[in-house]
């Protein structure tokens, strides 16, 4: 419950906070993914993220445990871009 209120608080101690794009900027569409094989020892399971900016401001990303066991590292990775 503590981790919860601190995660509050700080939202709502940065709602002025927002994406910056500079006038004449670069306004490139950058995507960057990666994936593991199975480095979980404990269940073998992959550990895939993605991150995406456009310029210099990432504005969507994600790390997380896949559900499903990949077998080779070609695997993980077809698996992350489902």
């Amino acid at each position: 419950m503590t981790a919860v209120k601190r995660i509050l608080r700080y939202l709502r101690g940065t709602t002025h906070n927002g994406l910056l794009y500079k006038r004449g900027g670069s306004n490139n569409l950058i995507g960057y993914s990666d994936s593991d094989c199975g480095c979980d020892r404990n269940d073998c399971k992959s550990t895939l993220g993605f991150l995406f900016q456009l310029g210099c401001t990432a504005f969507t990303w994600q790390s997380k445990k896949e559900t499903s066991v990949a077998l080779s590292m070609a695997e993980a990775k077809f698996i992350s871009l489902a």
